[in-house]
This record gives C-alpha cells, sequence and structure tokens, in this order.
C-alpha cells in the first residue's frame, strides 16, 4: 500500500469521526 492510501484512508476516519461527534 502506499502512504498516499494510506492517508487518505485516515482522512476518511477522520472525518466520520467527526460527523459522528
Amino acid at each position: 500500500m502506499s502512504h498516499r492510501f494510506l492517508f487518505y484512508l485516515f482522512s476518511v476516519f477522520m472525518v466520520s469521526t467527526i460527523i459522528v461527534n
């Protein structure tokens, strides 16, 4: 996996967490 892909997953996770909260 590339760092860019991991960064994308991390970003989606953070955004999802913010939306839930």
